[in-house]
């Protein structure tokens, strides 16, 4: 396979999925059937019953891999849509947000004293929060494996896509800002997509959410893994 055709399916298989997942969640309006989780499933399945290796796709889906920073800027709009909000409430949004990451990151370090992570897993999974980008560029840094990166960041989106609605009617939530905070905090890119489904004032704080938290744990990742390694 040359690298035109390389790219073409890769490019090809992945938005054709996503595609498949968003038909599939227009239909249903099943939280549980969130268009990227679809789309892995699909993609999963298709790699195993034509025998093609995970390497050969994941080299042919460089052009998207590559979109993923210009595609996080863009998450900009929103936020520069709502500045006045976010100056007006700058100091209780800053708050939320490292309660949320540290939130996170004890709640990681505390599983891995709990079942005796090895330290390269450890390292893996501790920035399963925070945007992919970022991520991977910190698990490189701190000597971790990417590929359990990149699925604990991915699996942690979806899962936080599908059950943030019912957690916010569980506990009856209504206000848009925590809204947007909590899945920003919580879920990254894929709950920000989420967020801005529920609205334009819940993507805007689901967004700086995301930004301020990614800073954030790259910050603290360091000082925990001292702590704890």
């Amino acid at each position: 396979m040359n690298i035109e055709s390389s790219l073409f399916y890769g490019t090809a298989l992945t938005l054709v999925s996503y595609w498949i997942g968003v038909e599939i969640y227009k239909r249903t309006k099943l939280t549980l059937l969130h268009p990227v989780f679809t789309a892995v499933v699909l993609i999963v399945a298709f790699l195993y019953f034509t025998g093609i290796p995970v390497s050969v796709y994941t080299e042919a889906n460089l052009f998207i891999v590559y979109l993923l920073t210009p595609a996080t800027i863009c998450l900009a709009i929103p936020i520069y849509k709502q500045f006045d909000l976010l100056r007006k409430h700058k100091w209780l949004i800053t708050f939320s947000i490292m309660m949320g990451v540290f939130s996170s990151l004890m709640v990681v370090g505390g599983l891995a004293l709990l079942f005796r992570f090895e330290p390269q897993i450890l390292k893996s999974v501790i920035s399963k929060s925070i945007t992919t980008g970022v991520a991977i560029g910190l698990t490189e840094e701190i000597g971790g494996y990417t590929s359990i990166t990149t699925m604990a960041v991915i699996m942690t989106g979806i899962f936080g896509a599908m059950i943030a609605a019912h957690i916010f009617r569980i506990f009856k939530i209504d206000e848009p800002i925590a809204k947007g905070l909590a899945m920003g905090v919580s879920a990254h890119a894929i709950g920000t997509t989420k967020a801005l489904e529920m609205g334009k004032i819940e993507g805007a704080m689901s967004s700086v959410a995301m930004v301020i938290a990614a800073v954030m744990t790259v910050a603290f990742v360091p000082l925990l893994l001292r702590l704890l390694l």
